[in-house]
């Protein structure tokens, strides 16, 4: 492999790296925004369930 040859490649590898660092980046902010959207759900979904068994506890005490 010619000086030539071998500078183009570590330049090639340095920019794979860059991208690849930049998608790792994209995905932890993509995996943490669904994590807060889930937890979001989660805790409508959990508010839902309480009003519904209140009821149902409501509905069975009269």
């Amino acid at each position: 492999m010619h000086i030539e040859e071998l500078y183009e490649a570590v330049s090639n590898m340095a920019v794979v790296t860059q991208h690849l660092k930049a998608d790792a980046e994209n995905a932890v902010q993509i995996q943490q925004q669904t994590a807060y959207q889930l937890g979001q759900r989660l805790q409508v979904l959990d508010t839902s369930i309480e009003t519904a068994l209140a009821h149902h506890v409501e509905k069975l005490r009269e």
